[in-house]
C-alpha cells in the first residue's frame, strides 16, 4: 500500500473515530457548524432525525426521512438538541496511542542487549586486539 493511500486511509479513520454524540445548544450550533444532521428530543418526548438543519427565526427547518419530508420545530418545542461533534479525547487517543506504541517498541528494540540495532558509540578503528579505540 503506498504512503498517499495509508495516509487517506488513516484521515478517513481519524474523523470517523474522532467524533462523538453531544448536547449541543441549537441557536448557536447550527449557524456555527453546519450539521449535516441533528437528533431533536421535543419537549413531547418525541425523537426527530432532522437533515440539513437551519434556523429561521425562532424555527429549526431541515428534511426528514429518504423521501425529504420538510421539517419544521418551535425551537421552544426542543427539549434535547445532539449532534456528531468532534472529541478532542478521542482524537488525542486515537494520534498518541499508536505514536507511543511505536516509539515504545523502538526504543525497546534499540536498548535491549545484543541487538543489532542497538545505539554503539562510534569507533575510530580497532587495535591489534580488535577492540575499538576508545577515542579518535
Amino acid at each position: 500500500m503506498s504512503h498517499a493511500r495509508l495516509a487517506a486511509l488513516l484521515v478517513c479513520f481519524a474523523t470517523a473515530g474522532c467524533t462523538s454524540l453531544r448536547t449541543v445548544q441549537p441557536t448557536h450550533f447550527i449557524p456555527k457548524e453546519q450539521p449535516d444532521r441533528v437528533w431533536i428530543t421535543r419537549t413531547d418526548g418525541k425523537l426527530v432525525t432532522v437533515d440539513d438543519p437551519k434556523l429561521s427565526g425562532d424555527t429549526l427547518l431541515g428534511t426528514q426521512g429518504m423521501e425529504w419530508e420538510p421539517v419544521a420545530i418551535d425551537l421552544k418545542e426542543i427539549h434535547k438538541a445532539r449532534a456528531l461533534t468532534t472529541d478532542p479525547v478521542k482524537t488525542a487517543l486515537f494520534i498518541g496511542l499508536p505514536i507511543a506504541t511505536i516509539v515504545s517498541f523502538w526504543v525497546y528494540e534499540v536498548t535491549k542487549p545484543g541487538s543489532d540495532r542497538a545505539l554503539k558509540a562510534p569507533s575510530c578503528g580497532f587495535d591489534e586486539d580488535g577492540f575499538p579505540y576508545p577515542y579518535c
